[in-house]
């Protein structure tokens, strides 16, 4: 530490050289004043990681949960099956996901790809494959799936500390959205038709949806839920200026490579 001297027996930290580090490199003082509850330094490329938005089956991390329950995260139950909950799309990204047989022992994840064209030079298939000498056809090896970046509602008998955003009087969390197979298949022909028609002019982000699920049944008798959405109203314009003031460019990122586990 570089001392200047005021007087025979004192000795203050010069400023200066206190700035002076790295081989002679002048860097701003780090010891500024700094507010309590204030975040500081280098921030931009530490992503922010909002919570996923699931919805629960038989199976997996979210099992324990009543099936066709939205669940955020791993721990707060929002809504139960066929009760709705409300939501704005901010951004959301198709992509077209590797369908896997289950295998326990499998090491590879699931290739993604953003375009069909990608799909068919990797050698997959989208679509069902004809075979001769009657052998049955081949399913596609790959199928649409959706990753989406959303606002969530909070509802009103719900307990959650994520629901800190503001926004028209309400609370609302930020939360990752990710869904593929029958999911996807029933989502996504909305949200596209709105952005091109109903909310050509606002953009898809001014959209205010009702999302439940409902029951379907399989060829096999099998009950499984699916994720239904319904445009209702729109933000007002103050509404969306506060959304972009709050979240900015992270409204718009998507990884389809993410950690996010889709689930339809």
């Amino acid at each position: 530490m570089a001392l200047k001297p005021t007087n025979l027996t004192e000795a203050t930290p010069d400023a200066k050289e206190l700035a002076r580090i790295d081989g002679g490199r002048e860097v701003a003082n780090a010891n500024q004043n700094m507010e309590v509850g204030g975040a500081y330094g280098d921030l931009d490329d530490i992503p922010v990681r909002p919570p996923l938005l699931g919805l629960s089956y038989a199976q997996g991390k979210l099992s324990e949960f009543p099936k066709g329950s939205f669940v955020l995260g791993d721990t707060d139950m929002l809504v139960k099956a066929g009760q709705p909950l409300t939501i704005t799309v901010l951004a959301f990204a198709v992509y077209w996901k590797e369908y896997l047989p289950y295998d326990p022992n499998r090491q590879s994840p699931a290739r993604r790809f953003l375009k069909k064209e990608e799909v068919i030079e990797a050698g997959g298939t989208i679509g069902w494959t004809k075979r001769k000498g009657g052998l049955p056809d081949l399913a596609p090896t790959f199928k649409m799936a959706m990753v989406a970046n959303v606002l969530v509602r909070k509802p009103d008998d719900v307990m959650c500390e994520q629901f800190g955003l503001e926004l028209g009087g309400k609370m609302w969390a930020a939360a990752r959205w990710s869904i593929d197979k029958q999911a996807a298949a029933s989502v996504l022909p909305v949200l596209n038709s709105d952005r091109k028609l109903a909310l050509a002019a606002t953009g898809i982000q001014s959209g205010v949806y009702e999302l439940k699920s409902a029951a379907q049944q399989s060829s096999g008798g099998i009950t499984y839920f699916v994720p239904k959405v319904r445009l209702v109203t729109r933000h007002p314009e103050a509404v969306l200026t506060k959304i972009n003031e709050m979240l900015g460019g992270n409204a718009g990122k998507l990884d389809i490579n993410g950690d996010e586990e889709a689930n339809g």
